[in-house]
């Protein structure tokens, strides 16, 4: 199986590579997380996980496996780490031209994967040594367990943790006006009023997440995932272009979780 071509071709320079993927990701309730991303064997089948300074996980070093059965459209870029209820992190596709790939974890139901918990991008980044090896004792089944970051029940209800490219962690509002229009609200970057994009819906398969598009012209572009499990739901969202303040030429990842949502018509 293959990996998506920016991480293939980061691990692939067996000769002394100059550096490796290094991720920067946001929950919904705001916290940092960030680690590397290494090969652990050379099957390519085994990776290892180490976190990034003020990263609130991995709290240790994680050895995960390539996850085999896998939608067609993520078969080879998903990496499961700890036991049936631990995590799973996904490697987007890059953007051409752009020098990152997006990547979310999820948390893992068995052989599936269930809602995202955190979204952001990865991008080439120093090299490091490692100097405190895996503990093959430690608890798989206990990974992420204890993080704040991933209690459903402690995400924000009425708005989203968005990062930028920068690494700025804001807040921003995200809401469907109708079934093609989409507004987003946030101070620090577009400030107080809140400004209308157009949201195009794209077709998917049975089972795949929602995915749309939406661009406002001089100001924010790019697309949205909406994940639905039961009565919750999460929403990522890449931001190509955030045409805000200090941000002209950045992009973004925004998460939003969703509880206690029931069924009904979609906004007209």
């Amino acid at each position: 199986m293959v990996t998506t071509v920016l991480l293939a071709g980061l691990l692939a320079q067996s000769a002394a590579p100059a550096a490796v993927p290094t991720c920067v990701l946001v929950a919904p309730n705001g916290d940092p997380i960030g680690f590397k991303l290494t090969p652990w064997d050379e099957s390519g089948e085994t990776m290892g996980l180490l976190a990034t300074e003020g990263s609130v996980w991995p709290t240790a070093t994680l050895v995960g496996d390539r996850m085999a059965a896998m939608p067609a459209g993520d078969a080879g870029r998903a990496f499961a780490f700890g036991g049936d209820r631990g995590i799973v992190v996904l490697l987007g596709d890059p953007e051409a031209g752009r020098g990152w790939q997006p990547v979310a974890l999820f948390r893992r139901a068995g052989g599936r994967m269930s809602l995202p918990l955190a979204h952001g991008f990865c991008q080439p980044g120093p090299r490091f040594t490692v100097h405190r090896p895996y503990d093959p004792a430690a608890d798989p089944a206990a990974i992420g367990d204890a993080i704040a970051a991933f209690d459903q029940a402690l995400w924000p209800k009425d708005d989203c943790a968005l990062l930028a490219q920068d690494g700025r962690r804001l807040r921003m509002r995200y809401r469907l006006r109708d079934s093609g229009t989409v507004e987003f609200q946030s101070t620090e970057l577009w400030g107080r009023e809140p400004l209308a994009a157009t949201l195009t819906h794209e077709r998917v398969q049975r089972g795949r997440p929602g995915r749309a598009r939406f661009v406002r012209r001089t100001g924010p572009s790019g697309h949205e995932l909406f994940f639905v499990d039961d009565t919750s739901g999460v929403k990522l969202i890449t931001f190509l272009e955030l045409r805000g303040t200090g941000a002209r030429d950045q992009a973004g990842f925004a998460i939003c979780g969703y509880r206690g949502m029931t069924r009904g018509p979609a906004p007209r």
